[in-house]
């Protein structure tokens, strides 16, 4: 039986990706190398190590994951976007929940997480038992394998939200499978793990990139312990373990809000400024991704796919200067219309491409904004209230004296106005367990419509390629295949 597709994702990426940072060559990245290939040289030394290291970061940027589908879909699939009629069809399957196990973009971005954990895994397994004195770059090995270590962790958690059960429910069977780190994997077909272990290897990894990394957070396209303790504290507030969530949150040291309309648009236009924590960087040679031609892409027309809907920008109060950054009314070249066009992601001017995305998965709003949540769940709403109107303060809002279901209601309105269109607020509908409720804004057949808190489709399906070559691997209830 041909092995199964996570294991072959594993087994043929990792030197790939050496040679495409040894050569430049971008052919290499259309080639799969054969079987014989000796993943072994990919962690031979700490060079190699850092070269499969850079592979992994380079596939965070594909328009598959977090410059593209993963990212979009956390938006377009609740009721912050609205399709418009001049839509092309991009993930306009998923937008309708008309989507299977043999939808594109549910394989994609399995496909594209898993080969992510097959670059790490090798570094994560040799470099630890790695010691060359004559080594000259041995210094950098903890380093490299804490960072390996963090992707891994943020790989797992992605695949976790997406495929497998409320990370509430840790009993449950429907976590994701774990290939077994090896340098040259095991061609066993993997079942899924249960939740909670996928979540112990998370916190985990996490854990160890902490113990790992040297504490330097100058350059922002690297993962660093900010990075692990912000995604630690979205861990813990997604498990309910409110007071890690806390503690996580309060780790996260030498960033700061933003505090102005003029260096917000900034941090936005430029993809750095105090609130940074981490970004995907990208240059020039990666050409425009898909992420800009969902919303926005000014090459020679204004592409408007999806747009913020009413409901939305109503959330905003007058002098909030997020609204004006995140949305713009603009004409659209296909068919004249004005429509409240997302243009909270621009063109960076430093990479001077058009459509070519930066994007920050990590920043201190939302650091505060999950401090926040968990101080409300753990029953201390003063310090709650605190944080709401700390980050009211820095977007240019006066204070408000909330308590109770009003107070949670507006930490959730918050949360959902300032990482509008960032990915989130589906994990956060799925978590807090609450109906999807979408009123379609322009003309679309079924795209009105509820999902409740208990339909299956909270839970991605496996993909068909990988439950055909897969037969321990058990599918998301609700799907046929």
């Amino acid at each position: 039986m041909k092995n199964n597709k996570i294991l072959y994702f594993v087994k043929m990426i990792t030197l790939a990706w050496l040679l495409v940072f040894q050569s430049c060559s971008e052919d290499v990245l259309d080639t799969a190398p054969s079987d014989e290939v000796d993943l072994e040289l990919a962690v031979s030394n700490v060079a190699n190590a850092e070269a499969t290291l850079l592979g992994a970061y380079s596939r965070f940027r594909s328009g598959l994951y977090y410059t593209g589908t993963l990212t979009a879909l956390g938006d377009i699939m609740t009721g912050n976007a609205s399709i418009t009629s001049i839509n092309n069809g991009i993930y306009a399957f998923m937008y309708r929940y008309d989507f299977n196990s043999a939808t594109q973009d549910v394989d994609d971005v399995w496909n594209r997480v898993y080969s992510i954990i097959g670059n790490v895994n090798p570094i994560i397994v040799a470099m630890p038992d790695y010691d060359d004195p004559n080594d000259p770059d041995i210094g950098r090995k903890d380093q490299i394998t804490g960072e390996a270590h963090a992707l891994r962790a943020l790989a797992y958690f992605d695949l976790l939200r997406i495929y497998g059960e409320r990370m509430n429910n840790p009993g449950s069977e429907f976590g994701v499978p774990i290939p077994t780190p090896q340098i040259i994997p095991s061609t066993d077909p993997q079942p899924r793990s249960s939740v909670q272990d996928v979540l112990n290897l998370i916190i985990s990894d996490l854990n160890t990139a902490i113990g790992l990394m040297d504490g330097d957070e100058s350059d922002k396209s690297r993962v660093n312990r900010n990075m692990a303790y912000a995604l630690l504290s979205r861990v813990y507030l997604y498990t309910e373990n409110y007071t890690e969530a806390i503690n996580a949150a309060n780790n996260v040291g030498g960033v700061s809000l933003i505090t102005n309309a003029g260096d917000f648009n900034n941090f936005w236009r430029n993809s750095a400024g105090n609130e940074l924590i981490w970004k995907i960087a990208v240059t020039p040679v990666d050409g425009a991704n898909s992420f800009s031609w969902t919303y926005l892409f000014p090459v020679n027309t204004i592409r408007q796919d999806y747009i913020v809907t009413q409901e939305v920008l109503d959330l905003y109060e007058a002098g909030d200067y997020r609204e004006p950054v995140y949305y713009t009314p603009m004409q659209s070249s296909a068919d004249g219309q004005v429509r409240n066009t997302v243009t909270k992601f621009p063109d960076n001017p430093a990479i001077n491409q058009s459509g070519v995305v930066e994007i920050m998965p990590f920043r201190y709003a939302e650091v505060i904004l999950n401090r926040m949540e968990a101080y409300y769940e753990s029953g201390n709403e003063g310090s709650a209230l605190s944080d709401l109107n700390t980050l009211r303060a820095a977007r240019g809002l006066g204070s408000v004296s909330l308590s109770g279901a009003t107070l949670r209601q507006a930490i959730r309105d918050e949360r959902r106005k300032e990482l509008a269109f960032e990915g989130h607020y589906w994990h956060d509908l799925k978590r807090w367990e609450v109906d999807m409720v979408r009123v379609q804004e322009e003309s679309c057949t079924s795209c009105t419509l509820t999902i409740p808190s208990n339909s299956h489709f909270w839970l991605f399906p496996v993909p068909v390629a990988e439950t055909d070559t897969n037969p321990n691997v058990t599918q998301a209830p609700g799907y046929s295949n």
